[in-house]
């Protein structure tokens, strides 16, 4: 096997984005985590959906893997006006059941390929906070 080149044709470092899915940690845990590892500064884009911008690695979406609940927190978050309170219920009951069913997930920015180890460090991070595998579970078969 032939090793992968860590720079282009031009000389520039190889990038490559990396997906980190599990389980056991709701999104705004998992986002603290990856500041509490990289350093840097949160931005909730919605209730489902964060931003971690790291000084080194750039920025991290970690984010409920659940379009539907997505699209709801983004509606929410374009508007002023206040949700109804079955709006806001449904919400919530949708949010608590997806989070049992859902995985989560933590995707990087282009990294260079020299920096991809450094993502061991919140792999173990996130495990150490009780984080598993998508196969761990008996619904993500």
């Amino acid at each position: 096997m032939t090793a992968i080149p860590q720079y282009t044709e031009t000389g520039t470092a190889r990038r490559v984005g990396v997906e980190i899915e599990f389980i056991g940690l709701d999104v705004l845990s998992s986002a603290e985590l990856v500041r509490a590892t990289f350093g840097g500064a949160i931005k909730a884009v919605t209730d489902y959906d964060i931003r971690v911008e790291t000084p080194e690695l750039g920025e991290f979406r970690v984010e409920l893997d659940f379009a539907l609940l997505k699209n709801m927190g983004a509606e929410r978050a374009q508007t002023s006006a206040e949700p109804s309170l079955i709006s806001q219920v449904s919400e919530e009951i949708l949010a608590a059941l997806a989070q049992q069913v859902t995985p989560c997930e933590i995707v990087s920015s282009p990294i260079p390929f020299s920096a991809v180890m450094q993502l061991d460090r919140l792999v173990e991070t996130l495990h150490q906070a009780g984080a598993q595998g998508t196969d761990d579970g008996l619904l993500y078969a």
